[in-house]
């Protein structure tokens, strides 16, 4: 049998928990959580349908260890929720897919028997649990199943639009609707940031612009880091986004806001400026671009510190999921009108993700 152990340890309501996650024979998810210091553990072990019966939603990953993985960084951002009594121990993920989902896992207590207890009693709690719990799910199926509904019923208007749109255009040839679904999206860029093909679009379309090409080129976005798989150490960011020209930053701050830059530069360097004409930064929520003014100083080069963009217009400190960034004033190196305009007026930034892309040109 092969076992492929995490283990990880934090925090929830001022009480510590020690959470091994492991897969097995690429088929199953066993969990172990454990209070620290505390000689009793909850376990269970859950497969891929396992998991889609605890909630539809889990029907989206191809297997096992995708789902593993969305787990891990529910961990690493603490989007966990810990309840318990002496008897039953849940755990709840949240998942962000499209819209937050709550996803409880039941894990059983698992102890020496304890012949002081009435397990008559137990049985009765846990199967009322059981049952509020089906409750619960079966209202959850209720509303994606009428949110998908809407969406279906919200692209039909949006194809039927397109065929009278076409057909005004031009009567005399075929009809073809071009239909864009998440997954197509992610098949072009791997982001949990960009989620439209209109943000997309903004950001291809400018960097076509920067080399000159058609719109009809391809461009591939090589994903080289992201903050809650690879952590948000800046030496870290350094060691995969160094040496690598045509990188795109891209950053989502807990309240939302979506914004980053791009250089044709490389990261590597200790407080250097450099000198860049085609570097430009961005708010996708605002979908505007912004050039450079001052090529000179277009990035900062630090290993103490993640991407910066000069002149203070995006600055992000090192362990940046815990000390976040800073925004600067406008018109400083890039054509940005109002002050801390990236952030929606904000100077200071708590980052939710950042993510590093190499562009590559096709």
């Amino acid at each position: 049998m092969e076992e492929n152990k995490q283990k990880y340890e934090f925090e929830k309501d001022k009480k510590t928990y020690i959470l091994t996650m492991s897969i097995i024979d690429g088929k199953f998810i066993k969990i172990i959580c454990q209070p620290k210091n505390q000689k009793h553990i909850y376990i269970n072990q859950f497969s891929k349908e396992d998991l889609v019966k605890i909630n539809p939603i889990f029907s989206l990953f191809n297997n096992i260890k995708q789902i593993q993985k969305e787990f891990e960084k529910c961990l690493l951002l603490q989007k966990v929720t810990i309840i318990h009594n002496r008897t039953f121990f849940q755990i709840y993920f949240y998942i962000e897919i499209k819209k937050t989902e709550k996803i409880p896992l039941n894990l059983i207590y698992e102890n020496k028997p304890n012949k002081n207890k009435n397990y008559n009693n137990i049985l009765t709690e846990i199967e009322n649990e059981i049952i509020t719990m089906e409750k619960e799910q079966e209202l959850m199926k209720k509303k994606i199943n009428q949110a998908l509904s809407e969406y279906d019923i919200n692209n039909n208007k949006i194809q039927e639009n397109n065929i009278v749109n076409n057909n005004i255009n031009n009567s005399n040839s075929k009809n073809k609707i071009m239909y864009f679904n998440e997954s197509k999206l992610k098949n072009k860029i791997k982001s949990d940031i960009i989620n439209t093909f209109e943000e997309y679009n903004l950001l291809k379309n400018k960097l076509l612009s920067k080399r000159k090409y058609k719109i009809s080129h391809n461009i591939i976005f090589k994903l080289l880091y992201k903050s809650s798989i690879d952590s948000d150490n800046a030496k870290i960011f350094h060691q995969k986004c160094d040496n690598k020209n045509n990188t795109l930053i891209l950053i989502l701050t807990d309240k939302g806001i979506k914004f980053g830059g791009f250089t044709t530069q490389t990261w590597e360097g200790q407080n250097i400026n450099k000198k860049d004409d085609n570097a430009f930064i961005f708010n996708l929520n605002k979908l505007k671009i912004y050039d450079v003014i001052k090529a000179n100083n277009a990035i900062t080069c630090s290993e103490d510190y993640g991407p910066i963009f000069c002149g203070y217009q995006i600055f992000i400190y090192n362990n940046f999921l815990k000390n976040g960034g800073k925004t600067g004033k406008a018109n400083l190196n890039y054509n940005i009108e109002q002050d801390y305009e990236l952030n929606n007026g904000d100077i200071l930034f708590n980052i939710k993700e950042l993510e590093a892309f190499e562009i590559i040109f096709q």
